[in-house]
């Protein structure tokens, strides 16, 4: 959550040096903002179920990952069309996990104890966004580094998060019971 939230808000800063590298408009340099914002608002809905057929855990994993080389293909980006795409996927995938959050808070604690634990989740969210404004416009101010350290730096994160996830204990990854499940297993045993 940290990293997709930072990525947000520090794309836009380094719009200058993307234009110089890539000879692209301002106007082009945008759409990866906007396109990271459908890819975000959009991808749930089709997503939203994976959670509860697969596990959280696996859900998590498998977007982070994928995140990852979404944010590794916009810093290798030769031009600013594979930029756009990459953010589009960078929104999709980044929005899995944003979204599963309040289910997984759920999902460990109860609805008394979750006061605390949503308002971490929440003050995390905003503060990575104006921790990843600061810390992009240090990195794009810098005449040596521009964009692309920009999206480096972010790839040096990510890891983090995903081993975060795969070495945590197994209280993320609860399947649930659900109907499409339970009806496909019972059309399978029929054939």
């Amino acid at each position: 959550m940290f990293a997709t939230a930072s990525l947000q808000s520090s794309y836009p800063i380094s719009y200058e040096s993307m234009m110089q590298d890539l000879h692209c408009t301002e106007f082009q340099a945008t759409l990866g903002l906007g396109l990271y914002a459908i890819g975000f608002g959009v991808f749930p809905l089709v997503s939203s179920s994976f959670s509860e057929e697969f596990g959280r855990r696996p859900v998590y994993i498998f977007s982070s990952v994928l995140f990852l080389l979404a944010e590794v293909m916009n810093a290798l980006a030769p031009n600013i069309q594979t930029v756009v795409v990459s953010r589009a996927l960078q929104g999709a995938f980044g929005a899995i996990g944003v979204c599963m959050v309040a289910g997984s808070a759920a999902d460990i604690w109860q609805p008394h104890e979750r006061g605390v634990p949503i308002s971490l989740l929440a003050f995390t969210s905003i503060f990575s966004t104006g921790l990843g404004s600061v810390f992009g416009g240090l990195i794009a101010s810098n005449p040596h580094l521009g964009w692309r350290w920009v999206q480096w730096v972010h790839v040096m994160f990510v890891p983090k998060e995903i081993t975060v996830l795969v070495v945590s204990p197994d209280i993320i990854s609860r399947r649930y019971p659900s109907p499409y499940r339970e009806e496909r297993q019972e059309d399978d045993r029929r054939h």
